[in-house]
């Protein structure tokens, strides 16, 4: 990428942090922790690789996208606002009127393709969506999307998602991409205290591809983009910091913390984003 775009994408994804922190502190509500290490995942799908249509939301062959979290709501809602699906005032109004809410509905004129909460059951249906596509690409040509699903670590202690994703390895759903946000973090532990595997060796015995990648726009750009050749569902590990660059940095006091004005101020010194008000963003961006 030229480093006009670089600046580009570094000024969208401090957009992101900041309007999550912005909407959270607001309400007290919402994990801005995690919506601050999921923006780089979520700026380099939408604005790079996610195939929809804002004038058709229901697109028969738009790609789906998947949010197995509420946890990484408010970053899912900030960036919707720079693609134009959401204003200004529905982050200001979040968790209290209008769309955005701490548990979202389904609703495809945002990308949503399901009902979001903190129960994991999204990476179940997502392969489900996943199986229809294979089924239904072999008999009508026009069908040939992708699924992508983004999830934490905690969403895969589950029994019946790591069921689903065995079948999606012996189904070998190529369409199908699992983009896990591992920062090693959970509300009451370390991730490695409770599941200590080789993710690797894990979903290569599910059948899965494994690429493990550093936080970085560009990595995770040239992965996805080479995931048209794939035989195998792609499980991809991306290595980000928890509440990256605040005072809560890899700590997990921060699901009981929220960031007042002073911290919000310190985080931007840190960031190229410096608009006065934390809701607003820039029309360059937009």
């Amino acid at each position: 990428m030229s480093k006009i775009n670089k600046k580009l994408d570094n000024l969208c994804i401090d957009s992101i942090k900041i309007n999550s922190c912005a909407i959270t502190s607001k309400v007290q509500k919402g994990d801005w922790a995690s919506s601050i290490s999921v923006a780089k995942i979520l700026h380099t799908l939408f604005c790079y690789n996610l195939i929809f249509n804002p004038k058709d939301p229901s697109w028969i062959n738009r790609d789906r996208f998947i949010l197995s979290t509420n946890a990484f709501l408010p970053a899912f809602y900030s960036i919707q606002r720079i693609i134009g699906n959401l204003t200004k005032f529905d982050l200001e109004n979040y968790a209290t009127q209008g769309i955005c809410k701490v548990n979202a509905d389904k609703n495809l004129k945002i990308n949503l393709e399901t009902n979001v909460d903190d129960s994991s059951r999204n990476i179940v249906i997502g392969i489900g969506m996943a199986i229809a596509e294979s089924i239904l690409s072999q008999k009508f040509d026009e069908i040939n999307h992708k699924t992508y699903i983004l999830c934490n670590e905690r969403d895969l202690q589950n029994g019946y998602v790591q069921e689903a994703l065995s079948l999606a390895g012996t189904f070998k759903l190529n369409k199908l991409i699992i983009l896990c946000n591992s920062n090693g973090i959970q509300y009451d532990s370390f991730s490695k205290t409770v599941n200590n595997v080789n993710l690797k060796n894990e979903y290569k015995a599910k059948k899965f591809k494994f690429i493990e990648i550093n936080n970085s726009v560009s990595k995770l750009n040239n992965v996805l983009k080479r995931t048209k050749f794939n035989s195998k569902p792609l499980f991809i590990k991306i290595n980000t910091i928890f509440a990256e660059d605040t005072i809560y940095e890899n700590n997990n006091i921060a699901f009981d913390n929220y960031l007042n004005n002073d911290d919000i101020s310190d985080l931007k010194d840190m960031l190229l984003f410096k608009k006065s008000d934390n809701f607003e963003t820039y029309k360059s961006i937009k």
